[in-house]
């Protein structure tokens, strides 16, 4: 293990094992104003339809405020076999659990590009919440994902059979 990685996974209380990193996110949001407001304090990068999600319904918030949860590296998939279907139904075998959609908000908070980029997760974390419309219609999950000039929550299409180059895979344990 790098050194870099191994400071990082001190630093933010990280276990690893051969296919999965757990931590715990400690915070809780009392409503999804809260939630907006913590990405416009911490500049983070809503894509367009991204927006849209936070404004649905369906977006859920924890209700505790420690949530743990456990992302399942997407190197256990070949790259055709890396989509959605499969972490989903790999999630279910491992009896991880569906977690609400602001878990992509604590994840972002917690974790810089910089330590997405020591973890070998540089192309992001797919949460694996209950589906939600974006505003182009179409049922996403967010994606927490680096850019060079920025921390984003971006939205990624729920085409189970497509092919992801993401990282990981978020859910709950």
């Amino acid at each position: 293990m790098n050194k870099e990685k191994q400071k990082v996974m001190e630093l933010k209380g990280i276990k690893e094992t051969n296919d999965c990193f757990y931590l715990t996110l400690s915070y809780r949001f009392s409503n999804v104003s809260d939630c907006l407001e913590m990405i416009k304090q911490r500049k983070f990068i809503l894509t367009t339809p991204t927006r849209s999600v936070f404004d649905s319904k369906s977006f859920t918030l924890s209700l505790s405020s420690e949530v743990k949860i456990v992302i399942l590296k997407s190197n256990i998939f070949s790259y055709k076999d890396r989509t959605i279907k499969n972490a989903i139904l790999e999630g279910k075998k491992r009896g991880f659990k569906v977690p609400s959609a602001d878990v992509a908000v604590m994840l972002r908070a917690m974790l810089t590009n910089k330590d997405l980029t020591a973890l070998d997760l540089r192309w992001g974390l797919v949460v694996m919440h209950k589906r939600i419309k974006d505003s182009w219609g179409r049922m996403t999950f967010l994606h927490v994902t680096t850019y060079e000039h920025g921390q984003y929550i971006s939205t990624l299409p729920d085409i189970p059979n497509k092919s992801w180059s993401s990282d990981g895979f978020v859910f709950c344990v």
